[in-house]
């Protein structure tokens, strides 16, 4: 199973602009303070702090934003047409519903969060971002 993601080269008024991808920390914060972050794809080799960042904000919302950590920072900016990916938010919508069921199939074979992630201070273990997959 292969779980993609498109960035179209379109006009910026476009209807194919209007990608359900916000990536970067900044798109991210503000699609988690919006309510309209609906996953939160990080890269499984970025940093702990801004991954720390990212969380504390998603916490606050009830249910937590989900979290993937499967794709490297390379493997993600190859599937969104950037250089280099770390952050990224899947905006609420049919497509992120769509891409909570490829999700769920993709954590039968490989868990969502790395295993050093698991060992990172996040609260309680109910609180955990996957936790709502």
């Amino acid at each position: 199973m292969c779980i993609t993601f498109s960035s179209p080269k379109a006009k910026p008024n476009s209807a194919a602009s209007k990608t359900p991808i916000t990536p970067g920390a900044r798109g991210c914060f503000r699609a988690i303070a919006a309510g309209k972050a609906a996953w939160l794809i990080e890269a499984s080799d970025g940093a702990a702090d801004g991954r720390r960042k990212l969380w504390a904000k998603t916490r606050k919302l009830s249910p937590p934003t989900p979290v993937l950590g499967v794709f490297s920072a390379e493997e993600l900016g190859l599937a969104l047409g950037a250089e280099n990916v770390i952050h990224t938010a899947f905006l609420a919508g049919r497509a992120a519903d769509r891409w909570a069921q490829d999700a769920h199939r993709l954590s039968g074979f490989c868990p969502l969060l790395p295993e050093s992630w698991r060992e990172e201070p996040r609260g309680e273990r109910d609180d955990s971002p996957a936790a709502s997959v």
